[in-house]
């Protein structure tokens, strides 16, 4: 094959690549654009960086550049996640109650959350006008803070709370309990039952009764440390208030690998590049030698 063949394939080569890069890229951002929207929140933080939680069903997701919304119409609960660029908790907490137009109420504290999948996390527990509640759960990383706000307007406060010994029987699901009801300060509540739930292990219900208003309560183990606690009003609570666990439980960090994608492209062009100057160098040569061929025979003759 000549050296001219082999730069036309070459050229060809690297049309065909940048083609096939341009739809590769645009491709891998539709199905990103989708999966975001009807599978996980995206708490972008730097370029390199994004911070997700799966979205539970039943929740509708509202989410901009500047926060992630859930929303659940059928619990009156509201899910919000934002990335604050400070590592004062007071502050990311602070701008949190600020999105979600909750005012600046004193919080009755429940404390450390524990360490969690993607690390320790922070909690704090509000009480606000109209049977509004609000927990909030508070973690530094890379000096920022990712805050996730749960709000109920029916009064439902969930907590994750730390247990000295894991939860089991119902004498223990009544200590978690017990301790998560001193943490909201409501130590003068009256825990009338505790009963384990028979559709799943580790798990209790229990009815209590809050300034002569009647309340319920789920507790369910998931760690030997930690137990998930949902308390409100009524004779139950619904199991969708209990998702908030499963976005703080199963947050996490996955890193967007289109900087590097762009890096590739661009070593393999510059690769390309390289190889198609050697080529058109070589064709100079062998033009001169050609030339020069000629001319000795040229003389010779």
């Amino acid at each position: 094959m000549s050296i001219t063949s082999r730069l036309s394939l070459a050229l060809l080569l690297l049309c065909s690549l940048l083609l096939l890069a341009g739809g590769a890229l645009a491709h891998g951002d539709e199905e990103d654009g989708a999966e975001d929207a009807a599978n996980v929140l995206t708490f972008y933080t730097h370029p390199t960086e994004r911070f997700n939680v799966l979205i539970p069903p039943g929740w509708q997701n509202v989410v901009n550049s500047s926060y992630a919304l859930l929303r659940n119409d059928a619990i009156g609960a509201q899910i919000y996640g934002l990335t604050a660029a400070t590592t004062a908790v007071d502050e990311a907490v602070a701008e949190a109650l600020t999105l979600a137009e909750l005012p600046q109420a004193a919080e009755s504290s429940a404390g450390d959350a524990g360490q969690l999948a993607f690390g320790p996390w922070q909690q704090r527990t509000y009480t606000f006008d109209n049977d509004t509640t609000a927990t909030v759960f508070v973690q530094q990383r890379d000096s920022k803070s990712y805050v996730l706000l749960y709000v109920s307007a029916s009064a439902v406060q969930p907590l994750i709370m730390r247990t000295e010994t894991p939860l089991a029987d119902e004498a223990s699901a009544r200590a978690a309990l017990t301790s998560a009801l001193t943490a909201l300060g409501r130590s003068d509540a009256v825990i009338d039952s505790v009963s384990a739930d028979s559709e799943a292990n580790n798990s209790f219900s229990a009815t209590l009764t809050i300034d002569d208003t009647p309340f319920s309560a789920s507790i369910h183990r998931d760690s030997l440390t930690t137990a998930d606690i949902v308390i409100g009003p009524g004779a139950s609570v619904a199991e969708a208030n209990e998702d908030i666990f499963t976005i703080v439980r199963d947050f996490f960090v996955t890193p967007d690998n289109g900087s590097y994608l762009i890096l590739g492209l661009v070593v393999a062009f510059g690769l390309m590049g390289l190889f198609l100057l050697t080529l058109w160098l070589r064709q100079r040569n062998l033009e001169r030698d050609e030339a020069a061929l000629r001319t000795l025979m040229q003389n010779g003759a």
